[in-house]
């Protein structure tokens, strides 16, 4: 059930940041085309990216750490036996948790002093750009808390080989 759940927030979170990336992307044509063939640039169009880089890659981070799709160096790890991989993953994840928790509660302080920092051309706070790293915090720290419960629940019954 929890893992139904995770998952479906997981594919929530991956839609929304491939959704954010497409809008980047046909923001950054479209001011492309217009000062090339139109002779006028959108002005807004640097705010907006810098609104919605952040946006696509927390969430698109997110959705890795639950996956484990990030970039992971394994040479080492792969010549130790099952518990002490195993026992390393734990630790790792255990680590990454608190930077998560660390991330969520100072990114929540500041977007909250950015919020009365303006962008430029938009005159949206800066604020909102900055709050999608509590949201990734907070939403990897979820992942990570589930992939800790499944792998300490793995731990005690290792698989035969």
């Amino acid at each position: 059930m929890i893992k139904r759940v995770l998952d479906i927030y997981s594919e929530i979170l991956w839609t929304l940041s491939a959704l954010c990336f497409f809008a980047i992307f046909i923001v950054n044509l479209g001011n492309i085309f217009s000062r090339t063939f139109l002779g006028f640039s959108v002005l807004w169009s640097l705010d907006f990216s810098m609104l919605m880089i952040p946006w696509s890659i927390c969430m698109a981070m997110a959705t890795a750490v639950y996956r484990n799709d990030h970039i992971v160096v394994t040479f080492i790890v792969d010549r130790l036996n099952w518990h002490t991989k195993t026992t390393l993953f734990i630790l790792m994840r255990c680590v990454l948790l608190g930077i998560c928790l660390i991330l969520a509660y100072e990114g929540v302080i500041v977007a909250a002093h950015r919020m009365g920092v303006l962008f430029t051309v938009l005159r949206w706070p800066t604020g909102y750009a900055f709050a999608a790293l509590p949201v990734f915090g907070f939403s990897a720290a979820l992942f990570l808390l589930y992939n800790i419960a499944r792998a300490v629940k793995e731990f005690s019954a290792p698989p035969t080989e």
